[in-house]
Protein backbone atom coordinates (compact mmCIF):
# COMPACT_ATOMS: atom_id res chain seq x y z
CA UNK A 1 0.00 0.00 0.00
CA UNK A 2 2.42 2.27 1.13
CA UNK A 3 4.78 1.39 -2.31
CA UNK A 4 1.23 2.40 -4.46
CA UNK A 5 1.10 5.32 -2.99
CA UNK A 6 4.58 6.72 -3.29
CA UNK A 7 4.14 5.57 -7.27
CA UNK A 8 1.55 7.74 -7.80
CA UNK A 9 2.97 10.97 -5.58
CA UNK A 10 6.16 10.38 -7.66
CA UNK A 11 4.06 10.49 -11.13
CA UNK A 12 2.25 13.55 -9.99
CA UNK A 13 5.50 15.60 -9.15
CA UNK A 14 6.87 14.64 -12.61
CA UNK A 15 3.57 15.80 -14.86
CA UNK A 16 4.00 18.98 -12.39
CA UNK A 17 7.63 19.75 -13.85
CA UNK A 18 6.62 18.87 -17.20
CA UNK A 19 3.67 21.33 -17.38
CA UNK A 20 6.17 24.10 -15.92
CA UNK A 21 8.91 22.96 -18.56
CA UNK A 22 6.12 23.05 -21.19
CA UNK A 23 4.65 26.87 -20.19
CA UNK A 24 7.56 28.57 -19.56
CA UNK A 25 8.94 30.19 -23.14
CA UNK A 26 12.71 29.75 -24.42
CA UNK A 27 13.94 32.81 -24.80
CA UNK A 28 16.98 31.61 -27.44
CA UNK A 29 14.73 29.50 -29.13
CA UNK A 30 11.64 31.32 -29.78
CA UNK A 31 10.77 32.12 -33.38
CA UNK A 32 11.37 35.47 -34.77
CA UNK A 33 8.64 38.11 -35.92
CA UNK A 34 7.74 38.08 -39.48
CA UNK A 35 7.79 41.69 -40.90
CA UNK A 36 4.59 42.71 -42.21
CA UNK A 37 3.94 45.89 -44.74
CA UNK A 38 2.70 47.58 -41.32
CA UNK A 39 5.17 46.97 -38.93
CA UNK A 40 7.67 48.02 -41.76
CA UNK A 41 5.77 51.63 -42.30
CA UNK A 42 5.88 51.94 -38.62
CA UNK A 43 9.58 51.19 -38.52
CA UNK A 44 9.84 53.78 -41.35
CA UNK A 45 7.97 56.67 -39.58
CA UNK A 46 9.84 55.84 -36.21
CA UNK A 47 13.37 56.22 -37.91
CA UNK A 48 12.13 59.75 -39.11
CA UNK A 49 10.75 60.97 -35.92
CA UNK A 50 14.22 60.10 -34.60
CA UNK A 51 16.00 62.35 -37.28
CA UNK A 52 13.87 65.26 -36.68
CA UNK A 53 15.68 67.84 -33.52
CA UNK A 54 13.47 66.52 -30.36
CA UNK A 55 10.94 68.78 -29.42
CA UNK A 56 10.22 70.50 -32.95
CA UNK A 57 8.07 70.13 -35.23
CA UNK A 58 9.04 69.72 -39.19
CA UNK A 59 8.23 72.75 -41.33
CA UNK A 60 5.16 72.02 -43.53
CA UNK A 61 4.95 71.64 -47.18
CA UNK A 62 3.39 75.00 -48.66
CA UNK A 63 2.54 74.58 -52.30
CA UNK A 64 3.53 78.06 -54.39
CA UNK A 65 -0.23 78.07 -55.95
CA UNK A 66 -1.55 78.37 -52.53
CA UNK A 67 0.64 81.50 -51.68
CA UNK A 68 -0.90 84.82 -51.70
CA UNK A 69 0.73 87.58 -54.23
CA UNK A 70 2.45 90.58 -51.59
CA UNK A 71 0.28 93.83 -52.24
CA UNK A 72 3.41 95.95 -50.67
CA UNK A 73 5.87 95.32 -53.61
CA UNK A 74 6.59 98.48 -55.41
CA UNK A 75 8.79 98.99 -58.56
CA UNK A 76 12.12 98.31 -58.87
CA UNK A 77 13.05 101.28 -60.05
CA UNK A 78 11.15 105.01 -60.64
CA UNK A 79 12.65 107.50 -63.45
CA UNK A 80 12.24 110.74 -61.85
CA UNK A 81 12.81 114.15 -64.14
CA UNK A 82 14.28 117.21 -62.50
CA UNK A 83 14.37 120.96 -63.80
CA UNK A 84 16.46 123.82 -62.95
CA UNK A 85 14.22 126.82 -63.32
CA UNK A 86 15.98 130.44 -63.92
CA UNK A 87 14.10 133.79 -63.58
CA UNK A 88 16.24 136.89 -65.28
CA UNK A 89 14.95 140.75 -64.85
CA UNK A 90 16.38 143.08 -67.42
CA UNK A 91 15.27 146.46 -68.87
CA UNK A 92 12.67 145.61 -72.10
CA UNK A 93 14.76 145.00 -75.14
CA UNK A 94 17.86 143.72 -73.92
CA UNK A 95 16.38 140.37 -74.71
CA UNK A 96 13.78 140.54 -77.02
CA UNK A 97 15.70 142.83 -79.80
CA UNK A 98 18.74 141.05 -79.65
CA UNK A 99 19.86 139.59 -82.87
CA UNK A 100 23.30 138.21 -80.59
CA UNK A 101 20.90 136.91 -78.29
CA UNK A 102 18.87 134.77 -80.89
CA UNK A 103 21.50 133.81 -83.26
CA UNK A 104 22.95 131.19 -81.36
CA UNK A 105 19.51 130.22 -80.02
CA UNK A 106 17.33 127.23 -82.03
CA UNK A 107 14.14 128.33 -83.15
CA UNK A 108 11.63 126.88 -83.50
CA UNK A 109 11.03 124.38 -81.43
CA UNK A 110 7.79 123.90 -81.56
CA UNK A 111 5.28 123.44 -85.17
CA UNK A 112 5.39 126.54 -87.18
CA UNK A 113 1.74 127.23 -86.82
CA UNK A 114 1.83 127.44 -82.73
CA UNK A 115 5.28 129.35 -83.38
CA UNK A 116 4.07 131.93 -85.16
CA UNK A 117 0.48 132.09 -82.97
CA UNK A 118 3.20 132.71 -80.07
CA UNK A 119 5.51 135.38 -81.92
CA UNK A 120 2.35 137.26 -82.79
CA UNK A 121 1.15 137.42 -79.12
CA UNK A 122 4.65 138.62 -77.53
CA UNK A 123 6.06 135.53 -76.81
CA UNK A 124 9.22 134.05 -78.42
CA UNK A 125 10.96 130.17 -77.26
CA UNK A 126 13.96 128.54 -78.73
CA UNK A 127 16.65 126.26 -77.01
CA UNK A 128 20.10 126.56 -76.36
CA UNK A 129 23.27 124.61 -75.06
CA UNK A 130 24.61 124.75 -71.97
CA UNK A 131 28.08 124.79 -73.20
CA UNK A 132 27.22 127.86 -74.74
CA UNK A 133 25.72 129.52 -71.10
CA UNK A 134 28.69 131.61 -70.98
CA UNK A 135 28.33 133.26 -73.98
CA UNK A 136 24.56 134.42 -73.04
CA UNK A 137 25.36 135.05 -69.23
CA UNK A 138 27.28 137.98 -70.57
CA UNK A 139 24.85 139.56 -72.76
CA UNK A 140 22.35 139.01 -69.55
CA UNK A 141 25.53 140.84 -67.36
CA UNK A 142 25.81 143.76 -70.52
CA UNK A 143 22.38 144.14 -69.76
CA UNK A 144 22.14 144.75 -66.41
CA UNK A 145 20.35 141.69 -65.09
CA UNK A 146 19.29 141.59 -61.96
CA UNK A 147 20.94 137.93 -59.71
CA UNK A 148 17.94 135.51 -60.84
CA UNK A 149 15.59 133.71 -59.03
CA UNK A 150 16.14 129.92 -59.01
CA UNK A 151 14.51 126.79 -58.28
CA UNK A 152 15.14 123.07 -58.21
CA UNK A 153 11.78 120.79 -59.28
CA UNK A 154 11.75 117.24 -59.33
CA UNK A 155 9.19 114.65 -59.65
CA UNK A 156 7.92 111.23 -60.69
CA UNK A 157 4.86 112.00 -62.81
CA UNK A 158 3.42 115.10 -64.41
CA UNK A 159 3.36 118.19 -61.79
CA UNK A 160 1.95 121.51 -61.90
CA UNK A 161 4.17 124.34 -61.17
CA UNK A 162 3.16 128.08 -60.69
CA UNK A 163 5.81 130.17 -62.56
CA UNK A 164 5.99 133.77 -63.22
CA UNK A 165 3.50 134.50 -61.42
CA UNK A 166 2.51 138.61 -61.37
CA UNK A 167 1.01 141.15 -58.84
CA UNK A 168 -2.86 141.50 -58.44
CA UNK A 169 -4.42 144.03 -60.18
CA UNK A 170 -7.86 145.29 -59.87
CA UNK A 171 -8.45 145.14 -63.54
CA UNK A 172 -6.44 144.13 -66.94
CA UNK A 173 -7.92 144.02 -70.44
CA UNK A 174 -6.24 141.14 -72.78
CA UNK A 175 -5.98 140.90 -75.97
CA UNK A 176 -4.74 137.75 -77.82
CA UNK A 177 -4.52 135.77 -81.05
CA UNK A 178 -6.22 132.18 -80.72
CA UNK A 179 -7.33 129.80 -83.67
CA UNK A 180 -10.48 131.45 -84.05
CA UNK A 181 -8.36 134.95 -84.55
CA UNK A 182 -8.43 137.74 -82.36
CA UNK A 183 -10.19 137.93 -78.80
CA UNK A 184 -10.30 140.54 -76.39
CA UNK A 185 -11.91 140.28 -72.57
CA UNK A 186 -11.72 142.29 -69.16
CA UNK A 187 -10.76 140.64 -66.04
CA UNK A 188 -11.43 142.02 -62.60
CA UNK A 189 -8.86 141.66 -59.42
CA UNK A 190 -7.41 139.33 -61.44
CA UNK A 191 -3.19 138.25 -61.53
CA UNK A 192 -1.38 136.79 -64.18
CA UNK A 193 0.36 133.39 -63.84
CA UNK A 194 2.25 130.72 -66.19
CA UNK A 195 1.74 127.09 -65.36
CA UNK A 196 4.38 124.44 -66.02
CA UNK A 197 4.19 120.99 -65.75
CA UNK A 198 6.61 118.77 -66.17
CA UNK A 199 7.56 114.55 -66.64
CA UNK A 200 9.87 112.40 -68.49
CA UNK A 201 9.01 112.06 -72.19
CA UNK A 202 7.23 109.02 -72.58
CA UNK A 203 8.58 108.09 -75.68
CA UNK A 204 11.91 109.84 -75.94
CA UNK A 205 14.08 108.57 -73.48
CA UNK A 206 16.71 111.19 -71.50
CA UNK A 207 14.43 114.21 -72.21
CA UNK A 208 12.50 115.67 -69.83
CA UNK A 209 8.97 117.02 -71.42
CA UNK A 210 7.88 120.14 -70.45
CA UNK A 211 4.46 122.25 -71.55
CA UNK A 212 3.88 125.90 -70.40
CA UNK A 213 0.53 127.43 -70.30
CA UNK A 214 -0.52 131.10 -69.60
CA UNK A 215 -3.07 131.35 -66.68
CA UNK A 216 -5.51 134.31 -65.63
CA UNK A 217 -6.89 134.27 -62.22
CA UNK A 218 -10.42 136.44 -62.06
CA UNK A 219 -12.43 137.19 -59.04
CA UNK A 220 -16.17 137.08 -60.45
CA UNK A 221 -19.18 138.46 -58.59
CA UNK A 222 -22.24 137.08 -58.44
CA UNK A 223 -25.35 138.72 -57.19
CA UNK A 224 -28.50 137.61 -55.73
CA UNK A 225 -31.71 139.01 -54.20
CA UNK A 226 -34.11 137.41 -51.22
CA UNK A 227 -38.01 137.85 -50.42
CA UNK A 228 -36.96 141.15 -48.91
CA UNK A 229 -35.25 142.64 -51.65
CA UNK A 230 -31.92 142.38 -49.84
CA UNK A 231 -28.84 142.13 -52.21
CA UNK A 232 -26.63 139.38 -51.59
CA UNK A 233 -23.29 138.60 -53.30
CA UNK A 234 -21.00 135.27 -54.03
CA UNK A 235 -17.19 135.99 -55.09
CA UNK A 236 -15.65 133.36 -56.69
CA UNK A 237 -11.98 132.89 -58.28
CA UNK A 238 -11.85 131.56 -61.87
CA UNK A 239 -8.80 130.66 -63.43
CA UNK A 240 -8.66 131.01 -67.57
CA UNK A 241 -6.37 128.73 -69.11
CA UNK A 242 -5.38 129.87 -72.50
CA UNK A 243 -5.00 126.97 -73.96
CA UNK A 244 -4.16 127.94 -77.58
CA UNK A 245 -0.90 129.11 -76.44
CA UNK A 246 0.02 126.53 -74.62
CA UNK A 247 4.20 125.13 -75.38
CA UNK A 248 5.38 121.79 -75.29
CA UNK A 249 8.72 120.53 -75.56
CA UNK A 250 10.57 117.46 -75.14
CA UNK A 251 13.82 119.16 -73.57
CA UNK A 252 16.84 117.12 -73.61
CA UNK A 253 19.67 116.77 -71.26
CA UNK A 254 23.13 119.42 -72.21
CA UNK A 255 20.10 122.04 -73.59
CA UNK A 256 18.06 124.60 -72.03
CA UNK A 257 14.73 125.92 -72.63
CA UNK A 258 14.40 130.00 -73.30
CA UNK A 259 10.75 132.01 -73.04
CA UNK A 260 11.12 135.63 -73.56
CA UNK A 261 9.42 138.34 -75.08
CA UNK A 262 8.99 138.61 -78.86
CA UNK A 263 9.00 142.20 -80.69
CA UNK A 264 5.27 142.29 -81.00
CA UNK A 265 4.97 142.46 -77.17
CA UNK A 266 5.45 146.51 -77.40
CA UNK A 267 1.59 145.99 -77.63
CA UNK A 268 0.09 147.27 -74.12
CA UNK A 269 -2.05 144.17 -73.92
CA UNK A 270 -0.70 141.44 -75.40
CA UNK A 271 0.03 138.33 -73.83
CA UNK A 272 3.52 139.03 -74.13
CA UNK A 273 3.24 142.63 -72.48
CA UNK A 274 1.17 141.21 -69.81
CA UNK A 275 2.91 138.02 -68.71
CA UNK A 276 6.86 138.81 -69.46
CA UNK A 277 6.99 142.42 -68.88
CA UNK A 278 6.80 144.15 -65.36
CA UNK A 279 7.34 148.04 -63.80
CA UNK A 280 10.69 148.63 -62.69
CA UNK A 281 12.01 151.45 -60.17
CA UNK A 282 13.50 153.37 -63.62
CA UNK A 283 12.68 151.94 -66.88
CA UNK A 284 10.31 148.87 -67.57
CA UNK A 285 11.94 145.18 -67.49
CA UNK A 286 10.72 141.78 -69.42
CA UNK A 287 11.65 138.35 -67.77
CA UNK A 288 13.57 135.96 -68.94
CA UNK A 289 12.59 132.03 -67.81
CA UNK A 290 15.45 129.88 -68.70
CA UNK A 291 14.21 126.20 -68.05
CA UNK A 292 17.28 123.48 -67.55
CA UNK A 293 16.56 119.65 -67.71
CA UNK A 294 18.88 116.90 -66.41
CA UNK A 295 18.59 113.59 -67.56
CA UNK A 296 16.06 111.55 -65.91
CA UNK A 297 17.13 109.61 -62.70
CA UNK A 298 16.53 106.51 -62.07
CA UNK A 299 15.96 105.74 -58.37
CA UNK A 300 15.37 102.82 -56.16
CA UNK A 301 12.95 102.95 -53.88
CA UNK A 302 12.93 101.87 -50.40
CA UNK A 303 11.33 98.72 -49.61
CA UNK A 304 8.05 98.60 -47.41
CA UNK A 305 7.33 96.38 -44.57
CA UNK A 306 4.56 94.00 -45.49
CA UNK A 307 1.16 94.76 -43.79
CA UNK A 308 -0.45 91.98 -42.33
Amino acid sequence: MSGRCNSIAWAALVAALCGCATSAPDPVQSAAPVATAAATTAAADVTVQVSQTPGIDPPPVTSPDTIPPDTNVVAETLEVARLDVYQFDVPQGAVSQSDAFWKHVEEPVVDVATNNLLYNNGVRAGEGIVSDWPYFEKILDKAGGERPDHSTLMAQSAQSQEVLVGPSIPEQRLFFFDRHGLSGKVYEDCRDLVMMSYEPAPRDPGCVRVALCPVVQATQYHYTYDAMNAEQGIQLTRAEHLYDLNLTVDLPAGKFLVIAPSPDAGAPDSVGARFLTQEGAAVREERVLIVVADKPATLKPMSLSPVP
